[in-house]
């Protein structure tokens, strides 16, 4: 869809027909699709929920049938229309009414894995409420139930291969949950897992808002299909990498004192290094949208399940050989070397250098990662003084770099602001 708007160079009269079509698409397979998860809904989960099986399945499907849609298109829309701030403003909303109900469902009500199921569904609908105006009412874009066989296929041949791609992140998200209740850890650790793990939830919602909202601007680069400009896209790209690296490192150095804010509970406080593992594995996020951005403008869309779904079988042997010996902290591990994959295999595979001859240097940039990510976690416990003044050094080392890059970086920050 991004990629017809720039290719009709934001034509109305050509573009809006088009995700009309696609809209339709999406409206007509909600149904069967719900159906699908209501089977395996009945079979497979409702003998471990007897008697809250009907509000699990009203949690689980309404979003898919009446919100999932709308939200999908609506996010292209603002992408397209490169309108980040809009973006930015429903993911920081959405976001922080996120995290106070998940922590009042987990602290509060004790509703554990309840609390995964009924923040989903309140994102999604608060996302609705967000989009549904102004696509359905101002833009009038309202979907076209039929389409031509020929343009149909066309769909599937690049949409396809984007499924084992996208949920991919089930592997990443799910099987760690699914695989510490197989070799029977205890209980309490899973929930200090799941409560570490809701950070970097957080970060992957925030990632996804942001990549949505820079995505357009590669495009727009890519478009020029000259050097200088791929130069530009490599440029954003740093610019990028070295601000996540940045916050990550003082989210992870500040976390237990964000726990201690977030709970008094002294059996979730306890999950805090866990955290640290798992947000730092996040900041892979704009090493992997250069490789995807640049493949799929392309349409070389059947390179994407290599990367990502590669990183979520990873992650599940990983599991399977860590939890056994290390518990919570081994699934955490395997998460983090999973997401790495993912945001830097990309990077080196021949379908990727065939098309972009820009040297992003991934092995830096992966151990510049590292070496920030193991001084957060070593340093997670020293006093406050000496995290301010790590704050400050990290600080200046940022601001240094992007002084002294600021020729390459100017045009890139009136593009994104």
């Amino acid at each position: 869809m991004v990629n017809y708007f720039f290719k009709a160079k934001g034509d109305e009269k050509k573009w809006k027909p088009f995700w009309q079509k696609i809209f339709g698409l999406l409206i007509l397979w909600s149904l069967p699709y719900a159906l699908l998860l209501f089977t395996v809904l009945y079979f497979f989960v409702k003998k471990h929920i007897e008697g809250h099986f009907i509000f699990f399945v009203l949690l689980t499907i309404l979003p898919v049938l009446f919100f999932d849609s709308v939200n999908m298109i609506g996010m292209r829309y603002y992408q397209s229309q490169q309108k980040p701030k809009y973006l930015f403003m429903v993911a920081v909303v959405t976001g922080i009414i996120a995290i106070f109900v998940n922590y009042y469902c987990i602290v509060h009500l004790k509703l554990h894995y309840w609390s995964f199921f009924i923040t989903n569904f309140l994102i999604a609908f608060l996302n609705f409420l967000f989009f549904a105006y102004p696509l359905l009412f101002k833009l009038k874009l309202y979907p076209i139930l039929g389409v031509k066989k020929n343009q149909l296929k066309n769909f599937l041949k690049i949409s396809l291969p984007i499924i084992p791609h996208n949920y991919s992140a089930y592997l990443l998200n799910a099987s760690d949950r699914v695989l510490l209740d197989l070799f029977k850890i205890n209980p309490q650790q899973i929930g200090q897992y799941n409560f570490a793990y809701a950070m970097g939830s957080y970060a992957e919602a925030a990632g996804n808002a942001l990549g949505l909202a820079v995505g357009p601007i590669y495009l727009n680069l890519y478009a020029k299909r000259e050097q200088e400009f791929y130069q530009y896209a490599k440029y954003l790209t740093f610019f990028l990498q070295t601000i996540f690296i940045f916050f990550t490192f003082m989210i992870c150095l500040w976390i237990k004192e964000i726990f201690n804010l977030l709970t008094n509970n002294s059996e979730l406080l306890v999950a805090y290094p866990l955290a640290i593992v798992i947000l730092m594995g996040y900041a892979y996020r704009p090493m992997y949208w250069a490789c995807i951005n640049r493949l799929g403008f392309e349409d070389r869309t059947g390179q994407f399940w290599k990367i990502s779904f590669t990183g979520g079988l990873i992650n599940v042997v990983l599991n399977l050989i860590l939890i056994p010996f290390m518990g919570v902290m081994g699934s955490a591990i395997a998460t983090f070397i999973g997401l790495l994959f993912i945001g830097f295999y990309g990077l080196y595979t021949s379908s990727f250098k065939g098309i972009d001859k820009q040297k992003y240097y991934p092995h830096v940039w992966l151990t510049l990662i590292l070496i920030t990510g193991s001084i957060a976690y070593f340093l997670r416990d020293t006093a406050v003084l000496h995290k301010i003044i790590i704050n400050v050094i990290a600080l200046c080392i940022t601001a240094m770099y992007l002084y002294r890059n600021k020729k390459h970086f100017h045009f890139l920050i009136k593009q994104i602001t």
